[in-house]
């Protein structure tokens, strides 16, 4: 919204009050549906509609902050935006999300103890990161702190490998935008830009910074693959096997072998993630459950060696690549099975409605790896050009959406 009349604030106010009281009605009809010991501190919307309800109140809110706030101070807080980055990256350098204990409160003093940073020095970077969810102050001004469901999960062992996510951010996405100007311009990625080769061929060649990546997609994994899980109808598929294509060490079929006995998997990638999906299913599962899914090492770009099955999965594989390399993926796939043949693409669809973080993640696909996230429309098309029909798209209670189309 261009024009900050006061008519202008007060229809963006109308528009979050009824996004918001939206989102209450569809969270408080599933809330008891919700299971919080296996949530566990992941605080998320419970449906499909309340998901969508929650993204369009974040897209208003983020619209009425800039009809609100001053122009310059809000042009000011976007040029600082990067001030939270480095903040994370520093609270876990000097030990302060384990320094915090999981439950309860602690004073500023014991936490500068335990950081070895003065007080006085220490409070304005826990009153920063406090402001953007991670910390809290028990009461205004009293320098006594405690978790909130964020920070908590930011703890040695907790849900997110900052550790990893930091190493990332360092060594990829920060290189990669200060070469956002090159990348906009030609037709390769900021990092490629930088590295003078596409990300993948710089993985192949370092494992070690391999296994980092790997580690930073299973995060993801707990972002986006829970939601997937349970919010589509696997049971549709009951007595076949679902071939996972680029699946890594296959953690969607780790969150669906226990809710659906009758389904079975079979997880193609690379020869070193399907050594180490082997090690994780035989170590993870007992072995009448493990016998469920097999591995294969395959490349999506070459076509498959004999088609096994008539259901195929593409979870966060497209929106990796070029569109160029999208098609030869598509086209490998097609090629080597029969007509009716299945397959599910799960990627994170860019619309009028989206989130920042959505947008984000587009601008940060383009810069690392000279990709996109994409409409409906975009995929649409990819698939009818590679000789797939899209017949329909399900929306899921986080940022994935579930394509469904057929070989035709």
């Amino acid at each position: 919204m261009s024009s900050t009349t006061p008519q202008a604030q007060l229809d963006s106010i109308d528009a979050l009050i009824g996004s918001l009281q939206q989102l209450k009605s569809h969270i408080s009809s599933s809330a008891d549906k919700h299971d919080d010991a296996a949530q566990g501190t992941y605080m998320m919307p419970y449906t499909a509609e309340a998901w969508q309800a929650a993204t369009a109140a974040r897209q208003q809110f983020t619209s009425l902050v800039s009809l609100l706030v001053n122009p310059a101070q809000r042009l000011g807080e976007l040029m600082f935006s990067s001030v939270t980055t480095h903040s994370m990256n520093t609270a876990l350098d000097i030990g302060l999300f384990d320094a915090v204990p999981a439950q309860g409160a602690v004073p500023i003093a014991e936490l500068s103890a335990a950081t070895k940073v003065p007080a006085e020095r220490l409070a304005p970077l826990m009153r920063h990161i406090a402001n953007e969810g991670l910390f809290a102050e028990t009461s205004p001004m009293s320098n006594e702190w405690q978790h909130t469901h964020l920070s908590r999960m930011l703890r040695s062992g907790g849900a997110m490998h900052l550790d990893v996510l930091q190493a990332y951010t360092r060594d990829f996405i920060e290189p990669s935008f200060e070469h956002l100007t090159p990348c906009l311009r030609s037709h390769k990625s900021g990092y490629e830009d930088y590295r003078r080769e596409h990300i993948f061929s710089f993985l192949a060649k370092h494992p070690a910074e391999n296994n980092k990546f790997g580690t930073v997609m299973q995060c993801m994994n707990g972002i986006v693959g829970s939601p997937l899980a349970a919010d589509y109808d696997w049971s549709r598929f009951n007595g076949k096997t679902i071939v996972d294509v680029g699946g890594g060490v296959g953690a969607l079929p780790a969150l669906l072998v226990m809710p659906y006995p009758d389904l079975k998997f079979h997880v193609q990638d690379l020869e070193e993630p399907v050594a180490q999906g082997k090690a994780f299913w035989s170590a993870t599962f007992p072995p009448q459950v493990a016998e469920r899914v097999t591995f294969q090492a395959h490349s999506f770009f070459e076509p498959q060696p004999e088609q096994i099955s008539d259901v195929y999965l593409m979870r966060f594989i497209l929106h990796d690549w070029a569109d160029a390399d999208c098609l030869k993926i598509l086209s490998a796939l097609r090629s080597s099975v029969k007509a009716g043949t299945t397959l599910l693409v799960a990627e994170i669809l860019i619309d009028a409605d989206n989130t920042s973080w959505q947008r984000t993640m587009s601008l940060h696909m383009l810069a690392v790896f000279n990709a996109e996230e994409r409409t409906e429309e975009q995929y649409r098309s990819l698939l009818k050009q590679t000789g797939w029909q899209l017949q329909k798209t399900s929306a899921t209670s986080g940022p994935l959406s579930l394509l469904e189309a057929v070989a035709i």
